[in-house]
């Protein structure tokens, strides 16, 4: 039986009929490869055969032959003696047509399913390629010249309108009166942040504190709202501490000091003061060396690389104070540095991306809200030195020391807070402790740079 022709694709940008007679020149200059198989019939067999027009071969398409891209024609693929004794006009040696060109060509084996990894193409087909985009490329390359004269044409427009205006503004400056854009676009600025406008922050909640008198008691509450009310004091909130401490939140730390002086006359047996706000503090993490011993000279090398800061601390000394400096728990190679600030400072550092620059590297900015817990009681709030409670358990919440307890877990905190079972099965010092996270919130919002106004 006759092998099946095959039939060049339709799709292809070159067809096997737009190919030139056997060894006649191109257009180009170019000749068809001397390796070109071509059909004929077998005198013995009479069967269809493809014969490798340099060598004569008769050559198995399946096996010994490579199929162009394009034209669709195919070439002997290997062993085909060129003029110099060897296989200098073979597109590759046996071994690796065999063993990976010919299979990833034809789709075989592991290249089944990754057609068009491996494609070949013979020179004519290059050449002709090559010589079909030329055109358009100068049509290109013209169409970019046009279009850049044009912007240019327009861009020496936009110049002179542009002079124009800037003469126009000039003169409506000079003749007009003081604007208020310039404080405009400075009020613009500030909402941005507000601890940079010390009108603002002057303004943020203040906190109050009336202590008990020499007897303990604190102040009746009842005689409290009426001080309140004849004196027009605005108040946004009322606690009264486990020590008889009343303190009052008060919306604007402006009439602070009228509110201390009435409460002064009114209340002598009480002790009236403003509770210093609580500060931001953050962990600087990536320092390579332990400061510990040395934090005066961790602040002097912050200071140096860091020009905002520095303007900032040279103002307020006490804006920038080292807690201490410790290992991760995970690296102890790297260390971090716990950092009381001020609010401006902490806004100073979210504009530089919550980073340090620090020598030859930058260290990540990491708000810090540790709340301390009593070993004793597990309560916060407290330190165990000065506890009143009852000893408990933080594994179990049993009435015993922690160490050396094997129970079931149980959170004396998240258990007593009305928690479900669900939620109060781990110790008193998890991470995911239910509250604690509470605890990390009230110090959160009583820090007035985490405050909205």
């Amino acid at each position: 039986e006759e092998e099946p022709v095959t039939e060049p694709a339709a799709d292809k940008d070159l067809v096997a009929e737009e190919l030139v007679a056997e060894d006649s020149p191109t257009p180009h200059g170019y000749v068809e490869a001397p390796n070109l198989l071509v059909k004929s019939k077998s005198d013995v067999t009479g069967l269809t055969q493809w014969i490798c027009k340099k060598c004569n071969y008769n050559v198995d398409l399946q096996v010994d032959s490579v199929e162009c891209w394009f034209c669709c024609k195919s070439f002997h693929a290997f062993e085909c003696i060129g003029p110099y004794g060897r296989d200098d006009i073979s597109p590759a040696p046996k071994t690796v047509f065999t063993t990976t060109l010919g299979p990833a060509t034809k789709n075989k084996g592991v290249w089944e399913k990754r057609q068009g990894r491996f494609l070949f193409v013979c020179s004519y087909c290059i050449t002709t390629q090559e010589c079909n985009r030329a055109p358009s490329s100068h049509v290109n390359v013209t169409h970019i010249d046009n279009k850049t004269n044009e912007i240019e044409a327009k861009v020496d427009g936009l110049t002179d309108e542009i002079s124009t205006i800037k003469q126009m503004l000039t003169k409506l400056t000079c003749n007009a009166p003081a604007s208020s854009a310039t404080s405009e676009s400075t009020e613009a600025a500030v909402k941005s942040n507000m601890w940079k406008d010390s009108e603002r922050s002057y303004k943020m909640r203040s906190l109050l504190s009336i202590g008990a008198d020499s007897k303990g008691n604190s102040v009746p509450l009842g005689k409290l709202d009426q001080l309140l009310i004849k004196n027009g004091v605005q108040v946004k909130s009322t606690t009264v501490t486990n020590s008889l401490e009343t303190r009052l939140v008060l919306p604007d730390s402006k009439v602070t000091e009228d509110v201390i002086q009435m409460f002064k006359k009114q209340l002598p047996d009480h002790d009236v003061k403003v509770v210093k706000p609580k500060m931001p503090v953050v962990n600087l993490v990536g320092l390579t060396t332990n400061y510990k011993e040395n934090e005066n000279e961790l602040v002097q090398i912050i200071r140096r690389q860091n020009p905002q800061l520095n303007e900032l601390i040279e103002k307020d000394p006490t804006a920038f104070h080292v807690l201490g400096v410790s290992p991760l728990k995970k690296n102890d190679q790297i260390f971090k540095a716990t950092v009381r600030v001020s609010n401006e400072i902490r806004a100073a550092l979210e504009n530089q991306q919550n980073r340090v620059f620090f020598i030859r590297y930058t260290c990540k900015v990491y708000d810090s809200f540790y709340v301390r817990r009593c070993f004793n009681c597990q309560k916060f709030g407290h330190n165990h030195k000065y506890c009143k409670g009852v000893e408990t358990c933080g594994m179990c919440a049993g009435s015993h020391t922690t160490e050396g307890c094997n129970k079931t877990l149980c959170c004396v905190n998240c258990k007593q807070a009305g928690f479900g079972p669900d939620e109060y099965c781990h110790s008193a010092f998890s991470s995911d402790c239910k509250s604690y996270k509470r605890e990390q919130n009230k110090l959160k919002n009583s820090i007035g740079y985490f405050q909205k106004n």
